[in-house]
């Protein structure tokens, strides 16, 4: 295992290590540094060595300027309480302003070391950094779930005083409260004064003519592993327990949200422990059912606030959406949290650098990128209640949301106006998902699955039932086919009904036929029980009469509908008592029935997307589905899946079930396809051949490539004609962001050892023979175990093997895959 306790403030450490409490109030010295350049440094490395070597070249020059920096501060018995960005906030207990002041000195001469950093021969970027140091009491909590993480917090008036003098600096400064100024008296020499927003008078000092003798900590024994993981982002510990902490870095898409709040009075309030842990485990438990973390607690002037993030240190391809989902949470407080006030949420989406940040003394798991800062703007700029996003956020979700578009607005620190817009609400469950979409461009390939479908569709419509199962990976084009498939059916003599499973949701009984049985109750169901707002949830009553107008016998099953309805029914006397096995059998014979009276009218036309999220009672009332309703055309739309339930072979069995397994399109209907969406009449060979072999006939991934090339000014559309600007720079073109999304999602769902074996792969190439990855596999497994991480991968359809004897050969299935392996973990 890696040396953990670096994770952990030194002064906790040694706290844990002698098992004495550290006090909930104390007094000392706070001390900011906030270091200028790294933005610069990030933009000239990438630049200078791409964006792979580039983000390694950055990890390195960031964590020799932290450790450093991290070096001097517990010199002078200090501890690193939090990484802000590119700034660190520390803290030197029972200090009069001494210690501190002597350590930003300190700070300031290390820093000279790194005033000027080489990129190339003819390129340098400049590093500065300025400190602020105020004096003065606080609040020390420790808050938080220990299974999800144990937060250190430093609270109170003092960190107000704090960030408003580090707004106060320049370049190169030092800046001190003025009871510091007291306490040095003559020793300190100060430049100038000046007066904060708020009226407090702050010294830049340039001098310190007295020495200050360094107090360093003592040595303490390593924790053990059980005292240090409660501190730690699960995935990450999993990581770094395993070796892998130089794995951790990586340079990703993510989804950034920032969520500041007031209501707590960390000096006054005798309650305020208590209050702020109440809130950060309400944070952690809705964090934790969408799978984002909660990277960083910090207080300024403004509030205190959150930085989450979505999509590191695991990505899912719906960051975008669970970001949401969260934040609309997050944004209305229970009332159990009536102090918690003022709630504003700002949400941006791009690419960072993260990783473990820091040096060997103290480090933390963070992530760093302008987009992170952006996300800060626009909570700022959030009005209370209020949800912020910008464009790129907007792009990914409004499928699942509505957005109300606020115009460009200028935030601090950004030289263009953003476009902001407002999170409104939810769409329908019943006009969302493929139902809804509707699509001109002609459907390109897939003409032998078309005709079966549509044959099977003209077949219902005379009462003869179907099961097709749709298997293809991530991009293939399943939906494309879908929409194709609801764009012919009549709804005239046809109910066309659509469910998806979700991620999110796969422990979520029936998640999957919540949207089926909205759509076909749609007319039952008035939109105000829809959105399930409090002052219709007692007109259930009228909703259930006109569902089971036909079933009296089974109106006292009513409150079993809660599970695919959003009706509020009260549990009665019969209900109550069903529970486990009971009441999922009678839940599953009340919705057949429902569903067969629907087929008996009119036949049913049902697609189930994303069948590899569905829960297991979705499964169950799937394959019941399949067997007891006629006519109806049922699809069940999957990724390839390794270990598929019970429910899916069942289907298989079915003697009018059909597969169709979509693989990748040929050269020319790819042509075809990206004629089609660049508006053009052909195509140069060149361009068609590089986009095919890079996306590997995946019709999604050739599609963003081709608006990347066209987007990054590689082609150029004159007169639906198209003209490669830069034929020999085709290879150099970026992955876009959506192709990293869903690849990444995949990559992260494995474990920490799959994920390593994979990274090492990448390093080699697309094709590599296992002795090559043995011999350089830094956990150094035997072949045998090399070879079943393989076939694990390989069934996770991210590899195939190539050649099987004497020595087996293996290859990524996509170029895109092995590439993307190879940046995510750089």
């Amino acid at each position: 295992m890696e040396h953990l306790d670096a994770y952990i403030p030194f002064d906790r450490r040694l706290s844990i290590s002698h098992n004495t409490p550290l006090p909930d109030k104390t007094t000392g010295t706070v001390l900011f540094a906030d270091i200028s350049g790294f933005i610069s440094l990030t933009a000239a490395l990438a630049h200078e060595l791409g964006p792979q070597r580039g983000a390694e070249e950055l990890n390195h020059q960031l964590n020799r300027v932290y450790g450093a920096l991290i070096d001097e501060v517990h010199r002078y018995h200090g501890s690193v309480i939090g990484f802000n960005g590119d700034a660190i906030s520390c803290w030197f207990d029972q200090d009069d302003g001494f210690l501190g002041t002597a350590c930003a000195f300190a700070m300031q001469e290390t820093m000279r070391r790194f005033e000027t950093i080489p990129i190339s021969s003819t390129n340098t970027v400049s590093m500065h950094i300025k400190v602020a140091v105020v004096q003065g009491s606080v609040s020390r909590f420790i808050v938080g779930h220990p299974d999800i993480q144990l937060i250190d917090v430093l609270a109170g008036r003092l960190l107000d005083r704090m960030e408003t003098a580090g707004r106060q600096l320049e370049k190169g400064e030092i800046i001190v409260g003025e009871e510091i100024v007291e306490q040095f008296g003559d020793h300190l020499k100060t430049k100038e004064w000046r007066t904060a927003e708020n009226g407090e008078r702050l010294a830049v000092v340039q001098s310190l003519e007295i020495p200050v003798p360094q107090k360093k900590w003592p040595e303490i024994p390593p924790l053990a592993p059980e005292e240090i993981e409660p501190w730690f982002l699960k995935p990450v510990f999993q990581r770094l327990k395993q070796g892998q902490g130089r794995f951790l870095s990586d340079l990703r898409l993510v989804v950034p949200v920032f969520v500041s709040f007031t209501g707590i009075d960390y000096d006054s309030d005798p309650a305020a422990n208590d209050k702020l842990n109440q809130i950060v485990l309400w944070v952690q438990k809705i964090l934790s059912h969408y799978d984002g973390h909660l990277i960083q607690f910090s207080m300024g002037d403004i509030g205190s606030y959150f930085m989450i993030v979505f999509g590191a240190p695991v990505a899912h391809e719906d960051d975008s959406v669970r970001a949401i989902e969260a934040a609309s949470e997050l944004i209305s407080p229970p009332p159990e949290l009536h102090f918690m006030r003022e709630v504003k949420i700002g949400i941006s989406r791009g690419q960072v650098h993260t990783g473990a940040h820091g040096g060997e003394a103290r480090s933390t798991y963070g992530i760093c990128g302008e987009v992170v800062s952006l996300s800060a703007r626009l909570m700022s700029k959030a009005e209370q209640g209020q949800i912020l996003a910008t464009s790129s956020v907007v792009e990914m979700a409004d499928h699942a949301y509505e957005f109300k578009k606020l115009g460009p607005a200028k935030l601090k620190g950004f030289a263009d106006p953003a476009v902001l817009y407002a999170v409104n609400e939810k769409r329908s469950e019943a006009i969302s998902g493929i139902l809804g979409t509707k699509i001109k461009s002609p459907l390109i390939g897939r003409a032998t699955e078309r005709e079966w479908l549509m044959n099977a569709l003209q077949e219902l419509e005379n009462g003869t039932t179907h099961v097709a199962l749709i298997e293809g990976e991530a991009g293939i084009g399943k939906s494309r086919l879908m929409i194709e498939l609801f764009q012919h059916y009549n709804p005239e003599k046809i109910v066309g009904l659509s469910g998806s499973g979700n991620a999110v949701e796969v422990t979520t009984a029936y998640s999957a036929w919540r949207t089926v049985f909205t759509q076909l109750f749609d007319e039952e169901i008035s939109h105000s029980h829809r959105l399930n707002t409090s002052e219709t949830k007692g007109d259930w009553e009228s909703a259930v009469d006109k569902i089971m107008h036909d079933e009296p016998d089974q109106i006292q099953l009513a409150p079993l509908l809660n599970v695919v309805l959003p009706l509020a029914i009260p549990e009665n006397d019969l209900t109550i008592e069903m529970t486990g096995a009971l009441r999922a059998f009678n839940t599953h014979n009340l919705l057949v029935k429902l569903l067969k009276r629907a087929a008996n009218n009119k036949p049913l036309l049902i697609v189930i997307e994303d069948a590899h999220w569905l829960d297991s009672a979705s499964w169950q009332l799937l394959s019941r589905v399949s067997q007891e309703v006629t006519p109806i055309l049922l699809v069940a739309v999957t990724r390839p899946m390794s270990r598929p339930p019970l429910e899916y072979s069942q289907l298989l069995k079915l003697p009018h079930h059909k597969l169709i397994q979509l693989d990748k399109l040929e050269l020319e209907a790819i042509e075809a396809l990206i004629c089609a969406q660049l508006g053009v009449d052909d195509l140069p060979s060149q361009v068609s051949s590089f986009v095919h072999e890079r996306a590997s006939g995946n019709p999604f991934f050739s599609e963003e490539l081709a608006f990347a090339l066209r987007d990054n000014g590689f082609l150029q559309i004159v007169e639906k004609k198209v003209e490669i600007k830069h034929p020999g720079d085709l290879q150099s073109i970026e992955f876009p962001d959506t192709i990293q999304e869903v690849i990444t999602s995949r990559i992260d769902q494995l474990s920490a050892p799959l994920q390593l074996s994979l990274k090492i792969a990448s390093i080699i190439g697309r094709v590599f023979d296992i002795s090559i990855l043995q011999g350089i596999h830094p956990a150094e497994p035997d072949k045998e175990a090399l070879a079943d991480q393989l076939a694990t991968l390989c069934e996770a359809d991210l590899m195939r093997i190539e050649t099987p004897l004497p020595e087996p050969t293996y290859f990524f299935k996509h170029i895109i895959t092995q590439e993307v392996a190879y940046r995510v973990d750089a």
